[in-house]
């Protein structure tokens, strides 16, 4: 699971976006499963997070350490700790797609 979170995008007019993502560990093939990409409040996108970790079984969740991302990561520990929900985060770069494939399992 990627997911994207660009600040202040409610009152910016950005996108967030949660991809889900699962790749065969046969072939090597990276298949999206999921593609949340909407406006919403920090809140409502930590909970959706949480809502898809409770659906799926994620071997790990990459997040963009860029600044107001890590406050989500922290924010998305911090629930998922309270609620009891396996939510393996880990911060990327966001440099690029295929930069970001390296830690999507």
């Amino acid at each position: 699971m990627s997911y994207s979170y660009p600040g202040n995008a409610v009152n910016r007019g950005d996108s967030c976006a949660i991809v889900v993502v699962a790749k065969d560990s046969n072939t090597g093939v990276m298949y999206v499963l999921d593609a949340d990409i909407t406006k919403m409040l920090p809140e409502a996108f930590v909970e959706t997070i949480l809502t898809y970790c409770q659906l799926r079984r994620f071997t790990n969740i990459a997040i963009e350490d860029n600044g107001f991302q890590e406050l989500i990561k922290r924010e998305l520990e911090r629930r998922a700790a309270q609620k009891n929900i396996h939510a393996p985060a880990e911060s990327c770069e966001n440099r690029s797609l295929f930069k970001l494939q390296g830690v999507l399992i």
